[in-house]
C-alpha cells in the first residue's frame, strides 16, 4: 500500500526535485527579484524529506504536506435493500492490523458522501469491518459505500514538522489548510496553528515562536481550502523548522477532525521576472463559427477586438484529435493522441510522460487547472504537476443558467493570492459542447433568414451553439477585465483555443469524434502577451501540439526533444513567419451520428494530415480496406470536391501527404509511451463521467 501511494505521489507531486530551492528569478531591471522558497515536511521515521500528496477537498485537489491520517479503506457499489438495508464492509489491510482506529462508513447521497456509522476496530483484529445501515428514506436500488480508517483523537495534537529552512528578509509564508474528511457535520471543533521552531548549529531549541493560529468551527463551515499569509519578520536571518499543528477538543461524541496542510513556500516580494502564462480551452468551439473567423454572426466581438488589437490570431490552427480527451493530453503533454495514449476515460498517462505544468514547475511556476467539464478528470493524468487542480462534479448538461462564469471565477480568485509570483493557470470550460442549451438571455440571438432553412445544415442546433459561443465571449471579457486587474497585461500571456470543433450535418454528421473535415479539426488560436507583434495574423498551420513547447520557450525554458510539437516562440516574438510540418489529426469516437442514427459503417480510426493549403483525409471502409480523401482548402475551403477521387490527374502535393499518412500509425507505435488502464475514480467524477458519455454506465470501479 505504502509503495503504491509513493508511485503515484511520484506523479502527482509538483517540483520534487527542488525541495527548500530558492527560485531567484533575475530581473529585467535594478528591481528585487521575486524568490519561492518550497517547503517539504520532515519524515519522524527517517529523517528525509517527505513527498507532497494529492489531497482533494470538495472539488479542488492541492498537493499536500503530509497525509493526514485519514485513509480509503474502500469505495464499491452497494444495493438497498428491503427496509433501507445497506451492507457496508471493507477489508483491513495488513498494515493496519495491529492498529487500534475508527472505521467510518459513509453512503452517497443527494451528490454528496454522508458519515452514516462509526466503528471501532480492536488492535489485532483482522479480515473486514463491515455493518448493516438502515434507513427506511433510502430509495431500492444501487448505491456507493465508502470506509474509512480515522486515526485523529480529540485532545492529542496532530503535529507537521518540516525540514529545516533559512528565512531571508522580509519574507512571508503562504500556506493553506483544510480538514480531510467527506462529511464535515458532526466533526469537533479544531484549533489549528503554525509556529517557527528556531535552530541552533542545525538542533531544534525548543523555542517556538508562533506565526498563526485559528479555531475552526467544522458544523459552521462549506468543505474547502483555507488560505493564509503570514509575516516571518520575527524570525528573518534565522534557520528554522516550521511547525503545522492541529490540536481538536473534545465535543462529546463527535468526531476529531484531520486537518490536512497545503504545500507552503516562503515568498518574498518583488518583480517577477518570469511571464505568467493563462490558457483557456473553450472546449467544442469551432474556428468557423467565431466572427473573427470567417462566421458572419457577432459571435465573438469581443475577442474579435482584444486580439485583433492586442494580440495575435492564427487562421489555421489545427486540433490533434477530434475528442476532448486526447486533444486536452496532446494540449498538455505536446504529443500526439497514439503517442500519449489516453484516448479516453479507460486509459490513464504513463508515468514517464512530462507535462507542462511538471516542466513549468521546475521554471519556478506555480500551476492551476479548472474545469468544468468531464472528460478532464485528474485520475487519468491532467493532474500531473499541478499544484492544484479544481474539478466542477455537477452535471451541466442541460443547465440554462451557464457555468462558465465559475469557473472563471475560481480561477480569477486563485490568480489574486499568487502575490507577484509567476504562475500557470490551465481554464477548461464546456458549454460549447453538446446538448446545446445556451444560457437564459442568449435564446433571442441571432433570429436571422439562415434560420428560414434550405440547407442540408442543421440550423437550428446551429445557433443554439453559436449563442452558446456568444455567452462564453462574454464570460471571457468580465474575466479578462478581472485578470488584467490582478495580473500585469504586460508580464502575463493569454491564450485561448479549442479541444476540437462541431458539425451539423456539413457532411453528413453531427456532433464531434468521428469525421476529420475542417468544422471538427479547425479550432480557435489567439494569443496576447509581453513581445507579440500586436494585431498579426498567422495563415500558415499551427497544431494543438506545438502549444506545450511554445509556452515552455516563451516562459524561459527549453522544450524537451521528447516533444512531438515544435516552438514557435521566436517567431510570434519578431512577427516573422514560421514554418511547421504537417499536422495529423486522429478520430476515434465510438460513433458516427447521422441524420439516420449511427452509422453501422463507421470504423475508426480515422486519420487525416493537414498543411497550411491541403488536407488528405483516411478512414477504415471494412476490416483492411481504406478510403482517402483529399482537398484543396485554398480553391475549395468548405471541403465539397474531393480531388483524390475526381481529379482526372492527382495533385502533386497528395503523394508525399499520403506517404506521411500511411506511415502515422507506423511511426506513432515506435515512441508511443505504456499508459495505465483502469484508473481508480472518485464517486463524484465517475458518475459525471458516466452523464456525458467518457464511461459506460456499466462500468463498475
Amino acid at each position: 500500500m505504502t509503495a503504491k501511494l509513493e508511485t503515484f505521489l511520484r506523479l502527482f507531486g509538483r517540483r520534487l526535485a527542488m525541495a527548500c530551492t530558492v527560485f531567484a528569478l533575475a530581473g529585467a531591471n535594478s528591481q528585487t527579484a521575486a524568490a519561492s522558497i518550497a517547503v517539504h515536511a520532515l519524515d519522524p521515521v527517517t529523517g528525509a524529506e517527505r513527498p507532497y500528496v494529492p489531497v482533494r477537498v470538495g472539488e479542488e485537489t492541492r498537493a499536500a504536506l503530509a497525509p493526514s491520517g485519514r485513509v480509503k479503506l474502500a469505495e464499491r457499489p452497494s444495493f438497498v435493500g428491503a427496509g433501507g438495508r445497506v451492507f457496508v464492509f471493507a477489508s483491513i489491510p495488513r498494515d493496519y492490523e495491529e492498529a487500534a482506529f475508527r472505521a467510518e462508513m459513509l453512503l452517497w447521497t443527494d451528490g454528496a458522501w454522508h458519515r452514516r456509522r462509526t466503528l471501532y476496530k480492536e488492535a489485532g483484529r483482522v479480515g473486514h469491518v463491515a455493518a448493516t445501515i438502515v434507513d427506511e428514506e433510502l430509495p431500492d436500488g444501487p448505491i456507493a459505500t465508502a470506509v474509512y480508517a480515522r486515526t485523529a483523537e480529540a485532545g492529542t495534537p496532530a503535529e507537521v514538522v518540516s525540514t529545516p529552512v533559512d528565512v531571508p528578509a522580509g519574507a512571508f509564508l503562504d500556506f493553506g489548510f483544510s480538514l480531510d474528511e467527506s462529511d464535515w457535520h458532526g466533526l469537533a471543533p479544531t484549533t489549528v496553528s503554525v509556529a517557527a521552531e528556531l535552530l541552533s548549529d542545525g538542533i531544534p531549541t525548543g523555542e517556538r515562536i508562533p506565526l498563526y493560529e485559528k479555531l475552526i468551527l467544522p458544523d459552521k463551515q462549506s468543505p474547502r481550502w483555507f488560505d493564509q499569509r503570514s509575516t516571518l519578520d520575527l524570525v528573518a536571518g534565522r534557520r528554522v523548522r516550521l511547525v503545522f499543528r492541529a490540536v481538536p477538543r473534545e465535543a462529546g461524541s463527535r468526531l476529531a477532525p484531520h486537518v490536512v496542510w497545503s504545500a507552503p513556500a516562503i515568498v518574498t516580494g518583488g518583480t517577477p521576472a518570469r511571464p505568467s502564462i493563462v490558457l483557456v480551452s473553450l472546449d467544442g468551439v469551432r474556428a468557423a463559427s467565431m466572427s473573427c473567423c470567417g462566421e458572419t454572426r457577432a459571435t465573438t466581438p469581443f475577442l474579435d477586438r482584444l486580439f485583433g488589437e492586442q494580440g495575435i490570431i492564427f487562421d489555421r490552427a489545427l486540433t490533434q484529435s477530434v475528442e476532448t480527451i486526447p486533444s486536452h493530453m496532446t494540449l498538455l503533454t505536446g504529443l500526439y493522441p497514439s503517442v500519449h495514449g489516453v484516448q479516453d476515460a479507460e486509459h490513464v498517462l504513463g508515468p514517464g510522460v512530462k507535462t507542462l505544468p511538471l516542466l513549468l514547475g521546475r521554471l519556478g511556476y506555480t500551476s492551476a487547472a479548472f474545469t468544468d467539464g468531464a472528460g478532464l478528470a485528474r485520475e487519468l493524468g491532467f493532474g500531473r504537476g499541478f499544484d492544484d487542480y479544481v474539478e466542477d462534479f455537477t452535471v451541466h448538461l442541460w443547465d440554462v443558467d451557464g457555468w462558465s462564469e465559475k469557473t472563471f471565477d475560481r480561477a480569477i480568485a486563485w490568480i489574486r493570492r499568487r502575490h507577484g509570483m509567476p504562475y500557470f493557470v490551465f481554464i477548461h470550460v464546456t458549454e460549447a459542447l453538446a446538448p446545446h442549451v445556451p444560457a437564459r438571455g442568449y435564446l433571442d440571438l441571432f433570429k436571422d433568414a439562415r434560420l428560414d432553412g434550405g440547407t442540408a445544415l442543421d440550423e437550428g442546433a446551429l445557433v443554439r451553439y453559436e449563442r452558446e459561443i456568444r455567452h462564453l465571449d462574454d464570460a471571457l471579457k468580465k474575466f479578462v477585465s478581472a485578470l488584467d486587474n490582478a495580473s500585469d497585461p504586460e508580464s502575463t500571456y493569454l491564450i485561448v483555443t479549442s479541444g476540437h470543433g462541431e458539425e451539423f450535418f456539413e457532411h453528413g454528421a453531427s456532433g464531434s469524434g468521428a469525421q476529420l473535415y475542417e468544422e471538427s479539426i479547425r479550432v480557435p488560436l489567439m494569443m496576447r502577451g509581453p513581445g507579440f507583434k500586436a494585431g498579426r495574423r498567422y495563415t500558415d498551420a499551427i497544431g494543438l501540439i506545438d502549444l506545450a513547447p511554445t509556452i515552455i520557450e516563451l516562459a524561459g525554458g527549453d522544450p524537451p526533444q521528447t516533444m512531438q510539437g515544435r516552438s514557435v516562440a521566436k517567431a510570434l516574438r519578431s512577427g516573422l513567419p514560421y514554418s511547421l510540418p504537417p499536422r495529423f489529426s486522429e478520430a476515434n469516437g465510438r460513433t458516427r451520428e447521422t441524420r439516420d442514427g449511427p452509422d453501422a459503417s463507421w470504423r475508426p480510426p480515422a486519420l487525416a494530415i493537414s498543411d497550411s493549403s491541403h488536407k488528405l483525409i483516411r478512414r477504415r471502409s471494412g476490416k483492411t480496406d481504406y478510403v482517402y480523401e483529399a482537398y484543396d482548402l485554398v480553391a475549395d475551403p468548405q471541403e465539397t470536391s474531393d480531388v483524390f477521387s475526381t481529379a482526372a490527374v492527382a495533385p502533386p502535393w497528395i503523394a508525399g501527404l499520403k506517404e506521411s499518412l500511411d506511415g502515422y500509425e507506423t511511426a506513432c507505435k515506435q515512441v508511443a509511451q505504456p499508459t495505465r488502464g483502469a484508473p481508480e475514480l472518485p464517486i463524484a467524477s465517475r458518475l459525471k463521467l458516466v452523464a456525458h458519455g467518457y464511461l459506460a454506465t456499466s462500468d463498475k470501479r
